[in-house]
């Protein structure tokens, strides 16, 4: 059922402008932008102006670019295990609570209803800032952190719920920010290239964190101690973030 939301982006998401340029259609590129706010004038005829050239992977690695590229590949790997690694066992660590099996994916249900208004709050906030990532990302970061801690030591269920929730909320919320500033840090010749590193490291997180964790729970290290090493990725994700540059307010190259 999920797959369906294709048709409905599909129905409401508007073509690129860039691309209905290049296919020479103007007046709809003119229609898209006028969408978004763009004062622009009928009849207007667009220019496409193409990279002079295409980066090659090896310039991530080389000169200003190399610490950024570095930067940007530790917070995806420990942001996306900090997520992953905790929501793939919840239903389990929860049993080690006391709830049962249907009480947990319950609880984890009613969880994921929190990561809506996490986005939408998200969303408010940056356009309320300007889209400036760091006063929004950062701060959601470390408030899912804290909530992530406040989960490993709740002694009760109203405590599990109300940090379960806040870390649902702050962590998507976070998300949502950091997957549009992840695409704005490297020049556009390299863009594509950089995000495509981006998404390799969190599909490794994706694929080691569950393994490790079970490992963990294997080993009965106990609910409270098996949190706390989840959140600790996402502490390291929030210290790798703080030095990357703010993109909100220059021109991308």
């Amino acid at each position: 059922m999920a797959g369906l939301w294709v048709f409905a982006i599909r129905a409401w998401v508007p073509e690129s402008p860039y691309w209905l340029v290049a296919q020479h259609r103007h007046d709809e590129a003119a229609a898209v932008l006028r969408r978004l706010g763009v004062d622009v004038p009928d009849g207007t005829r667009f220019a496409v102006v193409a990279p002079e050239r295409t980066g090659r992977p090896v310039e991530l690695l080389r000169g200003r670019l190399l610490r950024i590229t570095v930067l940007m590949l530790v917070v995806n790997f420990t942001f996306n295990w900090g997520y992953w690694g905790l929501q793939t066992w919840l239903p389990t660590l929860l049993q080690d609570k006391g709830l049962s099996m249907s009480a947990s994916l319950g609880f984890v249900a009613l969880s994921a209803l929190f990561m809506i208004p996490g986005y939408v709050s998200a969303s408010l906030l940056t356009g309320r800032f300007g889209r400036k990532r760091k006063k929004v990302f950062l701060p959601y970061v470390a408030l899912a952190a804290i909530s992530g801690i406040f989960f490993a030591y709740s002694s009760s269920m109203t405590e599990l719920y109300v940090a379960n929730f806040a870390l649902a909320f702050f962590s998507l919320g976070a998300w949502g920010v950091w997957n549009t500033w992840n695409g704005e840090f490297f020049p556009t010749a390299l863009r594509g290239t950089g995000y495509s590193w981006a998404t390799a490291a969190q599909l490794v997180a994706t694929s080691l964190a569950p393994s490790v964790v079970g490992l963990l729970l294997a080993q009965a290290t106990g609910f409270s101690t098996t949190i706390l090493f989840i959140t600790a990725f996402l502490v390291v994700a929030l210290l790798f973030a703080a030095p990357l540059p703010e993109t909100e307010g220059r021109d991308l190259e």
